[in-house]
């Protein structure tokens, strides 16, 4: 129930945001003049590789500190809540149990080793909705 609640706030402010955007929409595009966007674009094309370069060390201290470390401690919940469990053998639904978080545990450990993979598809990301646009428009 809460992780519905959670999704149904997390789609309610995407759409909110997209509303807000759609609306101030024209606004923005009555304000813009030649010479306004001359100026913009020049702002642009001054920050755009330095906001790149920010991006980029973001990402990096995503995957390679913030994402171990979170997949860490979420193999560690998996090993307390193993701890708890009866000793194997003596309850067949907590065998199963057991078999599942060990399962759960050892993804979660092979997960805080996919550094790399996790920074690339933040670039991915990255270079699909930020880089690619950006060079098309240049």
């Amino acid at each position: 129930m809460r992780r519905l609640l959670r999704w149904a706030l997390l789609t309610g402010l995407i759409l909110a945001a997209l509303l807000a955007a759609a609306a101030l929409a024209p606004r923005l595009a009555a304000q813009l003049t030649p010479a306004r966007l001359g100026a913009a674009d020049a702002l642009l094309a001054r920050l755009w590789w330095p906001a790149t370069l920010a991006r980029l060390a973001v990402y990096a201290a995503l995957a390679w500190g913030v994402f171990p470390l979170w997949a860490r401690e979420r193999a560690r919940e998996s090993d307390a809540a193993l701890q708890v469990l009866p000793p194997p053998g003596e309850n067949p639904a907590a065998d199963r149990w057991r078999d599942r978080l060990e399962r759960q545990r050892d993804h979660r450990r092979a997960a805080a080793r996919r550094r790399s993979t996790v920074f690339g598809w933040l670039v991915g990301a990255d270079l699909l909705v930020a880089q690619i646009p950006y060079l098309l428009l240049r």
